[in-house]
């Protein structure tokens, strides 16, 4: 059965037990058998909640509603309780005949919780069960395997992976049917709805580049705002209307002589082999003087910070597929800082592909 605070049951003679069981592991059967052995009524056992786990440094595997549930399936124990307050509390208003933890917490049992046993008579007795693993041990194990694993996958992506000439980018290129939104003026207003009154609210009075601006649309509706928006862009034969020619320069960001205040770049990364983009984002910093904003797409499962992945099916120049963490630590390494606040104010469609970063000189 399940119980709260105020309804804990107040048997003299049952034992208590706590902790994370995140997840349950055969160390955690072990040392509940152990504590039942030892207990001549019910065997009450207190489920650290997720604020407890982080609280600890780290971020919880499972749910404490979902550990809850999995410590009620099991025939040892036979009271199951959500810890939302410090142990000694619980021990205080229980007065459990024993309180039961694992040979590892001799001599460090919190001296809270030594006190608390000792005002209300409770006996505190440490079991060998033969297990004295920890679940965030072996997580962090199955992570560190997982991480290798995902590097040897990495090494052989760059190995296998080309580079996709500039020129690629062409007309046909960027009026391909699959296109939802095709990269003409009034098709890119309706695609890009708010952000471009967005990236205005953020940055009314500074300078805009547009990193792989393509045909110049984000580009065209900037300066339709009256922002002092320039665009780049690598291939020489990717269109744009006669209007906005004047504001792109055709060439590589490195060979771009000035600095901006603000730098772009949207829906690029993800055409890069992963050394171009290991180069590309310390020069998106290098180029910026107040902010860098990025979106693109990302990993859809990753198993570590370190999966990338491709994306032929949306768009055969797919190439790389980062993780959020990776992206945002070489973010972080090139000098960013990151704004939360200008992340959630542009990604107002929820789409979780954006990142923005204030430059830290």
């Amino acid at each position: 059965m399940r119980a709260c605070y105020d309804t804990l049951p107040t048997y003299s003679d049952h034992v208590l037990v706590d902790g994370s069981f995140d997840p349950l592991h055969s160390g955690h059967i072990a040392y509940l058998n152990a504590a039942a052995a030892l207990s001549k009524g019910p065997l009450l056992c207190a489920v650290a909640s997720d604020a407890q786990i982080r609280a600890k440094g780290r971020e919880p595997l499972l749910p404490q509603e979902t550990r809850l549930a999995v410590m009620e399936a099991l025939g040892i124990v036979s009271v199951v309780y959500a810890k939302d307050r410090p142990t000694e509390q619980v021990i205080e208003r229980l007065c459990p005949r024993a309180y039961v933890k694992g040979a590892d917490w001799e001599d460090r049992l919190p001296p809270e919780q030594v006190s608390a046993c000792g005002r209300v008579g409770t006996s505190i007795r440490f079991v060998r069960h033969g297990n004295s693993d920890h679940a965030a041990d072996w997580l962090r194990e199955w992570w560190r395997k997982q991480s290798d694993r995902d590097l040897a996958t990495m090494e052989r992506w760059i190995a296998a992976h080309p580079s996709t000439p500039p020129d690629r980018y062409d007309a046909e290129y960027f009026s391909r049917p699959q296109l939802i939104y095709p990269y003409q003026l009034d098709q890119r207003r309706i695609a890009e709805g708010a952000r471009p009154d967005r990236i205005k609210d953020l940055w009314p009075d500074v300078t805009i580049l547009d990193v792989g601006c393509g045909p110049g649309c984000l580009l065209a509706l900037l300066r339709e705002r009256g922002l002092k928006a320039w665009g780049v862009e690598p291939s020489h034969i990717a269109p744009c209307a006669e209007s906005i020619a004047p504001y792109i320069y055709r060439g590589y960001l490195t060979d771009c002589p000035i600095r901006f205040d603000v730098v772009i770049s949207r829906e690029v990364l993800e055409h890069l082999t992963i050394p171009e983009l290991l180069a590309m984002v310390p020069q998106l910093f290098a180029c910026a003087s107040r902010a860098v904003y990025i979106t693109t797409r990302f990993h859809p499962a990753p198993s570590s910070p370190f999966s990338v992945i491709d994306q032929p099916d949306v768009d055969p120049t797919h190439q790389t597929l980062l993780t959020h963490q990776l992206l945002r630590a070489l973010c972080v390494m090139a000098g960013g800082k990151r704004r939360q606040d200008w992340e959630q104010h542009l990604d107002f469609q929820g789409f979780g592909c954006t990142l923005a970063y204030e430059v830290a000189r």
